[in-house]
């Protein structure tokens, strides 16, 4: 199973209207997101394939706001800052 196969079942696990139906909102997230055939990053704003992004179970999708390569920059900028650098 790929990684957008798994969120997607992630998604209608989590959404599930006790009648074996997604609700209304899930049902048009999954739309949205299948019909784009990726996700916009919350932090550079680009179109990526959902395989750029890590799982986070709390999210709706099921997937990290931000993708790697931003997590990546954003957490290297932390550790420079933490050991004094100014990176």
């Amino acid at each position: 199973m790929t990684l957008a196969a798994t969120a997607v079942a992630l998604v209608a696990a989590r959404y599930d209207d006790e009648e074996g139906t997604l609700t209304a909102g899930a049902l048009r997230r999954l739309a949205q997101r299948q019909a784009s055939a990726g996700k916009r990053c919350g932090s550079c704003g680009e179109l990526l394939p959902t395989s750029a992004f890590g799982a986070e179970a709390r999210r709706p999708d099921g997937l990290k706001a931000s993708c790697r390569p931003c997590l990546a920059a954003a957490a290297s900028d932390a550790r420079a800052r933490r050991a004094g650098g100014t990176s």
